[in-house]
């Protein structure tokens, strides 16, 4: 278990450095009916361990035929593999969920990373598939929906948030093919896409196809609707898995390619949140907004992972709702407890897509708590007693331990900024001895790097904390310094969002990179 987090956590601070998870265009290409391809989405130790994951589900028995049209249990002539639902194993101890889990959350921040470009409202959860070829296998020419599909390709008892089904819009495919033995042409296999008629380029009017390959931890991604594609027939067994990011039927099509979503077919329940942030919200003050575009909530979890319900979404508008600047209800240490514990988990997976906003709200809570004087092992221990569970399972210790340092940093950095009276007191000196030696010298060097007028990407791990020389970092190591660097910006960008909210003289010079000053033309951060 501690293995995948730390896989995960490490391709999350990749991507938090400005890394995407999908290169430049491939969002272009699907919306124009092509196929996107991203070879190394899943690295090779990760798909090793799928590999693992499907051949001791396998020998559990839970693989069965895989049908075609929608239909499962037994073989027909269109297809021949067997498939699994890595999500239905009754125990998670079985296999390796772990590792599932991981590939689980990069397919989810490509799920974001979609919305958000698309501006289309995927559904929160994704129907998955592990697909095993075996020698002789193969998948005729087909489409995974259609233009007119209403529910035949809706897996029983799934609904939308306003009781309608849901329908496949984006298909993707992540092969799990051996990474040490490199997939040769004449092992067939190959993923044949027929192009649509707006990609056709053939002067004879001859039908076009492109055919990938299934290389060992690539992500293909394309059009549900309309990329026609077969599987050609294997020489040997070809392991993928297999899925579909879902919209609601009264979602418009067009909203895959481009064209513009009416407003009556985004609203249709409560759950929706439409709005994107302007570059200067600000957090303390609560003016938050969605960052991820608009996304409709389902209350259906058949085939959701329970251990995810609750989209980023929502967590935002009921984390906002405990911040609000009401007199009726006003901020307490078990408030922001809450909103702590509800923004942790979707700050890190939002992070995983470049996208910040939930990651300062949870900075929020923590800057809240220290203004009311909760001391850090207060707000700990009242942290650990909060009855809301947004994961819907326990964190592990390395997420508690994650989350009890990105509180600290919080607590620091403020007792840096608004403490240096002579003999003030501030809830910062409350964190512990051990945690002020290791953190304190590094908040420090950050802090006046920024003030001097470092933006994020010229901030320097090197400059703020030079590797020892008889004592090498680990790239795991590296990556959580680089993360640390980022909350402390983050928590100095919601001060200095706060003060200009609030109509005060920011008594530090600005922050580059942390969005326009007013009359410089600065592009957003």
């Amino acid at each position: 278990m501690a293995r995948w987090l730390a896989v995960g956590l490490s391709s999350l601070f990749a991507t938090a450095d400005g890394a995407q998870l999908l290169e430049s265009g491939a969002v272009e290409r699907v919306q124009r009916g092509a196929v996107h391809c991203e070879r190394g989405f899943a690295p090779p130790a990760l798909v090793s361990d799928l590999r693992a994951d499907m051949d001791a589900l396998a020998h559990a028995g839970l693989f069965s035929a895989a049908g075609s049209g929608g239909r499962s249990g037994y073989e027909d002539t269109l297809r021949s593999a067997e498939y699994c639902d890595p999500v239905g194993r009754l125990e998670r101890s079985l296999g390796d969920f772990e590792a599932f889990f991981c590939l689980w959350e990069r397919l989810d921040a490509v799920r974001q990373h979609l919305a958000m470009e698309m501006g289309c409202p995927f559904l929160p959860e994704m129907e998955l598939h592990y697909v095993r070829y075996p020698p002789g296998g193969f998948f005729g020419r087909h489409v995974d929906d259609y233009e007119s599909s209403t529910t035949a390709a809706q897996p029983a008892g799934q609904v939308d948030a306003a009781g309608q089904g849901g329908r496949r819009a984006v298909s993707f495919i992540c092969y799990l093919t051996p990474p040490d033995a490199p997939w040769q042409e004449a092992d067939g296999g190959q993923l044949r896409a027929f192009r649509v008629a707006s990609d056709q380029n053939d002067e004879d009017g001859e039908e076009v196809w492109d055919d990938f390959s299934p290389d060992s931890g690539a992500l293909v991604l394309f059009d549900s609707c309309r990329v026609e594609h077969e599987v050609l027939p294997t020489t040997k067994t070809r392991d993928c898995l297999i899925g579909w990011f879902h919209v609601t039927q009264s979602t418009p099509l067009s909203a895959l390619r481009g064209g513009w979503i009416p407003s009556s077919a985004i609203h249709t329940s409560a759950d929706v949140v439409t709005s994107r942030p302007p570059a200067d919200a600000t957090m303390r003050s609560l003016r938050c907004v969605n960052a991820g575009g608009p996304i409709v909530s389902r209350a259906d979890t058949s085939r959701s992972l329970r251990g995810l319900r609750c989209p980023n979404e929502l967590v935002l508008r009921r984390a906002s709702s405990l911040l609000m600047e009401d007199k009726s209800q006003p901020l307490t240490s078990e408030s922001a407890a809450e909103m702590l514990e509800m923004t942790f988990v979707h700050a890190c997976m939002a992070l995983a897509s470049g996208d910040v906003t939930t990651l300062k709200l949870f900075i929020a809570a923590a800057v809240g708590a220290c203004r009311l004087g909760v001391s850090h092992p207060e707000l700990i221990r009242i942290l650990g007693e909060c009855t809301s569970n947004t994961a819907n399972r326990p964190l592990m210790p390395e997420e508690l331990e994650l989350r009890h340092t990105w509180i600290s940093l919080v607590y620091l950095t403020l007792q840096i900024v608004e403490g240096k009276e002579e003999g003030a007191s501030h809830p910062g000196q409350t964190v512990s001895t051990a945690e002020r030696k290791e953190l304190l010298p590094f908040t420090e060097a950050v802090v006046l790097r920024v003030g001097e007028g470092a933006t994020l990407q010229s901030l320097s791990i090197e400059d703020i904390a030079p590797t020892p020389i008889d004592e090498p970092r680990t790239p795991m190591q590296t990556a959580i310094l680089k993360q640390n660097m980022r909350l402390v910006f983050l928590t100095l960008m919601v001060l200095q969002e706060e003060a200009e909210a609030a109509g005060k003289t920011v008594a530090r010079p600005f922050i580059p990179g942390t969005g326009p000053k007013r009359g410089d033309g600065l592009s957003a951060w």
